[in-house]
């Protein structure tokens, strides 16, 4: 079941990871969720749902326009640790594509736009909104969709939109359709509104079982993963060795590039390959990478109300009174920045700035040190 506004709203209101945002589109009231970090929060206030689900208000209600729900690496958490998995029953496997998820939201004036997890206007959803201008077809099947209570959701890759793999084409494959109530349906139940509409959607495998995955993911080749189904209705991801190497080459990981990851929100995707002792691949114990993920994302969080304090408390001062008392602060770039657009993305500015200001093994471990971290 989906959660509500309200419920939603609830959930930001207990903890600081968690951000509504609020926006007026074409004159309407427009409500999107998302997490700032990704930390034990999401699974203690069962806040799978707040990844970019959003509300539109329509007359004294709103509609719920829900994005992909949070799940989680195979063998990342107590509950998809590979002796829970492999007694479950495979429903079915699909490919896991190495884009921006993206999903639609309507007005009341019928007019429909696409928005990615965190934002309703950014680069990616520039780059969507020509190709939607090229490709109609889709925006008719999304509507045809919501007319019939169902919110379909893509992945968009772009040679423009590098993630790690390259794709020569830009292109808006259908990864999953949700009801009103949050389900996901079968996309073999929709194939005649898919072949209607010309409708690319994600490619399924055979039902292999996870230790014939696990073997493959070895050896494949420019291939990120799988997103694994199970009957029950759990949903896993497992990544290939190949992407990890790609995207971070193991066998170099280090201060710096340890730093650059937890930074980027990507240590989920290495914590199966973490151990207490260290390893060839990460050389560092289980215990001090997990030090360090929390303490920086509690010095994100902690910086990020700050600004939002000082800009509050200091609303009145004109740009130049305000950047003359806080040139010295030692995060004025980014609180001049937010000054001069409260609608900007903290989060990412932070993150940019951080990893401008830290960029050699020595200043990163001088700054992890201030946090408490010691290696």
């Amino acid at each position: 079941m989906l959660p509500s506004l309200e419920e939603c709203q609830s959930i930001a209101e207990n903890s600081t990871i968690f951000k509504e945002r609020i926006e007026i589109i074409d004159g309407f009231e427009v409500h999107k969720f998302s997490y700032i970090v990704q930390t034990e929060d999401i699974i203690k206030y069962k806040a799978e749902e707040l990844r970019g689900i959003t509300f539109v208000k329509y007359g004294e209600k709103y509609k719920t326009f829900p994005m992909l729900h949070k799940f989680y690496n195979v063998n990342q958490i107590s509950s998809t640790k590979m002796e829970v998995l492999k007694s479950k029953k495979i429903k079915k496997i699909s490919t896991k594509m190495d884009g921006s998820l993206l999903g639609f939201y309507q007005l009341p004036n019928d007019k429909l736009y696409p928005m990615t997890k965190g934002s309703f206007k950014n680069e990616v959803l520039d780059q969507v909104d020509v190709y939607l201008s090229q490709n109609k077809n889709i925006i008719e099947f999304v509507k045809t969709m919501f007319e019939k209570k169902l919110y379909p959701l893509f992945e968009w890759v772009s040679p423009k939109n590098r993630i790690v793999l390259f794709y020569e084409d830009e292109s808006l494959t259908l990864l999953q359709v949700r009801d009103e109530f949050g389900n996901y349906i079968d996309l073999d139940e929709i194939n005649d509104i898919l072949k209607k509409y010309k409708i690319e959607k994600t490619k399924y495998w055979n039902k292999e079982n996870l230790e014939t995955l696990f073997s493959i993911r070895e050896n494949i080749k420019d291939f990120e993963g799988w997103v694994i189904e199970f009957e029950d209705g759990d949903i896993v991801k497992l990544k290939t060795d190949e992407y990890f190497e790609l995207h971070k080459t193991l066998s170099g990981l280090n201060t710096k590039s340890i730093f650059e990851i937890i930074i980027n929100d990507d240590l989920d995707d290495y914590k199966d390959k973490l151990t207490e002792s260290g390893n060839m691949f990460v050389p560092y114990k289980k215990s001090v990478i997990l030090q360090m993920e929390k303490n920086i994302q509690k010095h994100i969080l902690s910086t990020i109300n700050k600004i939002e304090n000082i800009i509050l408390e200091e609303k009145t001062l004109s740009l130049k009174d305000f950047a003359l008392k806080y040139i010295d602060y030692s995060y004025f770039p980014v609180l001049i920045r937010v000054k001069r657009d409260e609608g900007v993305n903290k989060y990412n500015l932070l993150k940019e700035f951080l990893l401008k200001r830290y960029k050699t093994i020595e200043a990163i471990e001088s700054f992890l040190n201030d946090l408490g971290i010691s290696f």
